[in-house]
Order: structure tokens, then sequence, then C-alpha cells
């Protein structure tokens, strides 16, 4: 395909099938729309012809995550998270949301959009009181597809670990982020940030792993861009057990990295060596970063 050509919804049509994506398949999507060049349309072309793809009997899901603030600002100001909240998720989180029979989770920060079978079923009962990935962790259970499209100069990141982070009860050090949020009628009620979250370029060196275990289903392109689909049950079976065995198991192999050296209850790094490493690569503010976190803590709303 050449680089400035314009690509269809039929042309996605036909990746998508030879990705391995059928009829009925339940799909996390994470795409980089810039990736794949110009498609006419936009955003809402590349829902509409993974919708024809999967049919009525198929359920995507997307991330639809809104922005927090701290609470220092929550304190002042008022900052109210319902269903009209735009995602910072990209513009393809953000296209879902035009379709009528989207649903959208009622969960104050880590909302999730969805469309088909099970929409419903994901987003209902995903609230305040839930773990921020559970509907992720319903899809596992149903043998879901993750889908990455992405930038062939990206790293990428197929897994769940997030959903691993949660039922391994892992604990990450955090500031105090959040929103407001009302049910109903009731009085508004603050949400702070309650879950950890972790490195990208951790996450991004599983992919290896997840390979060696059956967990990738097709590697190829869409359009201009990378796709990888995988198998969402055996990369969280694969993640469960690694971190039974070593809770750093996605941790990245960065001595400047704050984020895998210091933020978490299990971390092993030496607060004066991940300064120097980033004094020695004059990445000065990453250095007063992590002296803030060892003393006060650190906010990752990944």
């Amino acid at each position: 395909m050449e680089k400035n050509s314009v690509i269809t919804k039929d042309e996605l049509i036909k990746e998508i099938r030879e990705a391995g994506i059928q009829e009925g398949d339940i799909l996390n999507l994470m795409v980089s729309l810039k990736s794949i060049g110009w498609v006419q349309g936009g955003a809402g072309t590349v829902i509409e012809a993974f919708l024809d793809v999967i049919g009525p009997n198929g359920t995507i899901v997307t991330d639809s995550f809104v922005p927090v603030k701290s609470l220092r600002y929550l304190k002042k100001h008022t900052c109210l998270s319902d269903d009209r909240t735009p995602s910072y998720a990209g513009a393809l989180a953000n296209a879902i949301l035009q379709f009528p029979q989207v649903k959208r989770s009622k969960h104050p920060i880590q909302k999730f959009a969805t469309i088909g079978k099970h929409a419903t079923e994901f987003t209902e009962n995903h609230t305040a009181e839930s773990y921020a990935y559970d509907v992720l962790k319903k899809m596992c259970s149903l043998r879901a597809k993750k889908v990455r499209i992405y930038s062939p100069s990206d790293g990428v990141s197929i897994g769940t670990t997030h959903v691993a982070i949660g039922l391994l009860g892992f604990q990450q050090k955090r500031l105090k982020y959040g929103v407001h949020y009302q049910v109903g009628d009731n009085p508004k009620k603050l949400f702070l940030v309650n879950w950890a979250g972790g490195c990208s370029a951790g996450f991004n060196k599983l992919l290896p792993d997840y390979e060696k275990n059956g967990a990738v289903l097709y590697k190829g392109k869409v359009g201009q861009a990378n796709i990888i689909v995988s198998d969402m049950k055996k990369t969280l079976e694969w993640e469960v057990a690694q971190g039974k065995k070593n809770p750093q198991f996605f941790f990245c192999d960065n001595p400047a990295c704050v984020d895998c050296r210091l933020t978490w209850k299990f971390s092993k790094g030496n607060l004066l060596k991940v300064m120097w490493e980033n004094i020695k690569l004059k990445k000065f503010d990453q250095a007063i970063h992590a002296l803030i976190v060892y003393f006060r803590g650190i906010y990752q709303p990944d």
C-alpha cells in the first residue's frame, strides 16, 4: 500500500479478516488511528469495519478513561465525571462514544466503552465499587482477543498486565488524584485512584514471552500499521503465574526508571542510585521526581 493512499472500509475489513478476526469475536481494541494512515471516514470507519466483521454476536471494547485532578484541586473545585466526559485515550476512544448503541461503564475514571452482544454485561456493574480493570477480567473469562494496532516505530504492550496486578494484589505508592462523580440525584462524591499502574517499557518487553506461550494469534499489517492479535486468557494466565514467582516480572531494565525502581512496595531500587543514573543522562527533572516519589509516594493512572 502506498504511503499516502486512502484506505477504504472494504480494505480494512479484508485486512481485519486476514488477522483471524471472525464473526462473534469479543475484542479489546487498542488502536493508534494515525498509524494506519489516511482512513476514509476516520475513526468511525475503523469501528464500523470491526463491527461488520464480528457481526451482531460479537462485541468490541475500547478504553474510555477520563482525566483526573489532584486532591488539592478537588478540594476547591468540582471536576465531575459522567457519561459525556471526553476520554484522553485517543480518537477511536471518543469516536465510539458517538455510536448510538454504545454502552459506557459507570466507573468514575477507568471507563470502558463497548458495542455488541456483551455490552450491557460488561458495563452495567462496572462502578466506583469495582476494580478499575474488571471489564478486562470478564473478557478474559470469555476468551476474548486483544487487538493492538500501532506504529512500526513504537513499542507495544499486548498483555493483560493490569488485570494480573489486581488479581495478585500488588500495591504501588501514589499521590492522591481523582474526580467527582454522581449517581442519580444523590450528592456528588469524591473518588480517588485506588489501583496500581506500571511502566510501559516493562510491559512492552513481555511480547517475546507471550509468543513463546502461544498467546500471540496473529502478527501482520493493517494499512500502514502493525497489528498483533492475542488471546487475553492466555496472557493473563502467564502473567499471574510469573507474578507469583517474581513480583517484579513486569519491571523494565532501565536503572534510571523511577516507576520500576521506587514506586512499588516490593521495589528494591536505591534512591541515590536512581537519582545518579538520571543525573548522568541529564534528566534532572527525573532525579528530582525520584526524590519526591521516595518520600511522598507517586500517582500512576495507567
